[in-house]
């Protein structure tokens, strides 16, 4: 049986897409509570906007059709400015942010610019129980979890597990 969280679960945050899942989806012993990791960390491919940079400034403004999220997903993000990798320190709208350094290329007001896909620190853990439609998420870079249903008067602990393969 397939859900749509995205539908289901009032404690996402708004927009939020079935295409953002960033994990296997796991399922507890008796088919009723799911849970997944969700990322809203989109990439910015190769030649899709430009960005404004300004030698000496940690400033940077987008041009195009791209929106960073504003959620705190991307601090840490890397973003390459010009072939140079740089790293996000803060979004303060979908088109404007700031540097965890200043940019020591030329300025440029269209330089180009791609931010990989699968990184950031916006990851959401979100459980969802069919039998009564409660979910709960939590948001692992703020901190915070918003929960509905049963899931709202308890306590939620989420057991993390790494796998890597070869």
């Amino acid at each position: 049986m397939f859900y749509d969280f995205a539908a289901s679960c009032s404690a996402l945050p708004a927009g939020f897409a079935q295409s953002n899942w960033a994990t296997e989806i796991t399922v507890d012993s008796t088919d009723n509570i799911f849970t997944a990791g969700l990322s809203e960390v989109v990439g910015l491919g190769n030649g899709v906007d430009t960005i404004n940079v300004t030698n000496g400034l940690s400033t940077f403004t987008l041009s195009g059709s791209y929106s960073m999220a504003t959620n705190g997903s991307l601090v840490g993000a890397q973003i390459n400015i010009a072939s140079v990798a740089y790293h996000i320190a803060s979004v303060t709208s979908g088109t404007t942010g700031t540097l965890t350094a200043v940019y020591t290329g030329t300025t440029n007001s269209a330089a180009a610019v791609n931010i990989p896909s699968g990184q950031g620190t916006g990851t959401w853990l979100l459980a969802y129980k069919a039998s009564d439609g409660s979910c709960a998420v939590w948001n692992t870079y703020a901190g915070a979890i918003a929960a509905t249903g049963s899931f709202a008067s308890g306590t939620l602990r989420f057991r993390l597990s790494w796998h890597v393969s070869s």
